[in-house]
């Protein structure tokens, strides 16, 4: 047996017993180790055999067991975490030697990433370009749509909102606003809420149209009511009879409808009649109202029914016939049935230019009242 072998043992003050149990574990362990020992000296390009092996490796750690050469064939370090266990050497090599960021590592490549970088297909550790972070899970992913980070080697992405107010979408890399809430749009990559008057969809605004409004932070326009308009970019409707009188229907343009009574003319409404009252209208001509008749609107013309009458020209309502009197039977005449008798009594058939004469043969009275009260006596 080699004495550089035992002489370390001697030296120590192992005794005989001692020393041959040693050799006998060491030669057990080197039997069941052969093939393994025998595969790593093939893989190598030393010529090196088994009889080379040896526990002499102190130029090595005090964890190898066993090596040969210049190669450590039996380690037995334990490593921290974020190193790896070089079995060449027996020496604890750091991962971020191998690739920076790099977490957890055996010798051919990195298995975990520190947060900022991605892991590549190829194990090593890549760090995240700006728009993208990692959280340690693996990859670099891309910053969501409502997210940006603008420097490289980051954990996590920031708010689009964060830079600009109402902003829902930004470019990931420098977080310029690219999309804006509800009831926004986008003003020079700035969120500025909906003018009144407009209406704001997708990012943009549209002015309300004719006909229609809109309050701040609209989203649609409202069209006016019946009897009112608006000009576009209207904050509120006007009604048609505030700008032409008489008008029940209208759009900027003008009125399109009017009153009863009243007629377009030229976007404007006009009396649709003649221009005096008591008058009406016969065809085109205007004609002053009979007696027995009234004209109210200066257009029509309408007859005295029941009690009433109109004595004279150009009246625009009937009186009522006073009680002495049964009914008007003839349109504007008062009549009374007469049928003989003493003067101021009811057989006295009392006449406007006629006094006290009786008439049995129930003529009409022509022409026989006027505004001065009854008198029986005299009509004046």
């Amino acid at each position: 047996m080699n004495k550089e072998v035992l002489k370390p043992y001697c030296e120590d003050g192992f005794s005989l017993i001692e020393l041959m149990l040693s050799l006998i574990i060491i030669s057990c362990i080197t039997a069941a180790f052969t093939p393994v020992i025998t595969k790593k000296i093939n893989s190598s390009s030393s010529s090196a055999s088994t009889s080379e092996v040896t526990t002499s490796c102190e130029k090595f750690t005090s964890e190898c067991s066993l090596c040969y050469s210049d190669k450590c064939i039996m380690c037995l370090r334990t490593c921290n975490e974020n190193q790896y266990k070089n079995n060449d050497t027996c020496l604890c090599e750091n991962c971020s030697d191998k690739s920076a960021g790099c977490l957890k590592c055996d010798k051919a490549s990195c298995n975990l990433c520190a947060s900022g970088y991605g892991l590549t297909s190829d194990g090593k550790c890549q760090l995240c370009s700006a728009g993208y972070y990692s959280d340690g899970t693996y990859d670099c992913k891309a910053c969501p749509v409502d997210q940006y980070q603008s420097q490289d080697g980051k954990s996590s992405c920031i708010a689009c909102s964060s830079k600009t107010s109402n902003c829902t979408a930004c470019n990931a890399e420098n977080g310029t606003c690219t999309a804006c809430a509800n009831k926004y749009y986008l003003n020079s990559s700035l969120c500025s809420i909906c003018p009144a008057g407009y209406k704001c969809v997708n990012n943009s605004k549209t002015q309300c149209p004719a006909g229609q409004y809109s309050a701040q932070g609209s989203t649609s326009c409202t069209s006016c009511p019946a009897g009112k308009y608006s000009a576009a970019g209207a904050t509120s409707c006007t009604s048609c009879s505030t700008t032409w009188s008489n008008c029940t229907a209208c759009s900027v343009s003008g009125c399109s409808a009017c009153n009863a009574n009243y007629k377009l003319s030229g976007g404007k409404c006009v009396e649709d009649g003649c221009l005096n009252p008591g008058y009406y209208k016969s065809g085109s001509t205007c004609k002053i109202c009979e007696a027995g008749y009234y004209c109210p609107d200066k257009k029509n013309r309408y007859a005295c029914t029941g009690s009433t009458y109109t004595k004279t020209t150009g009246q625009t309502s009937c009186k009522t016939c006073p009680s002495i009197f049964v009914a008007c039977t003839i349109a504007g005449q008062c009549s009374n049935k007469c049928d003989g008798g003493g003067a101021g009594t009811s057989t006295y058939c009392w006449c406007y230019g006629h006094h006290g004469a009786v008439n049995s043969a129930h003529t009409a009275c022509m022409n026989q009242y006027e505004d001065k009260g009854l008198n029986l006596n005299w009509w004046g």
